[in-house]
């Protein structure tokens, strides 16, 4: 069964909301606006879900508009 929009945004968003919160923490002056941005890549995600899961990869679209 493949699994649920929410399932899978829960999975990417649990194993790379970490990692991408430290990388734009680097580049920002401040950890909540390293939280803003990753929180903005993450709406995007969503909105452009039926796109991005085709990717066999979809973490690295995550990556590419972090550093956007």
């Amino acid at each position: 069964m493949a699994e649920t929009k929410t399932e899978w945004f829960d999975q990417l968003y649990e194993e790379h909301m970490p990692h991408m919160r430290n990388v734009a923490r680097r580049s920002l002056d401040s950890m909540e606006s390293a939280e803003d941005i990753v929180q903005d890549v993450f709406v995007l995600l969503l909105g452009r879900e039926g796109e991005i899961r085709a990717y066999e990869r979809s973490q690295g679209w995550l990556y590419t508009a972090l550093y956007k």
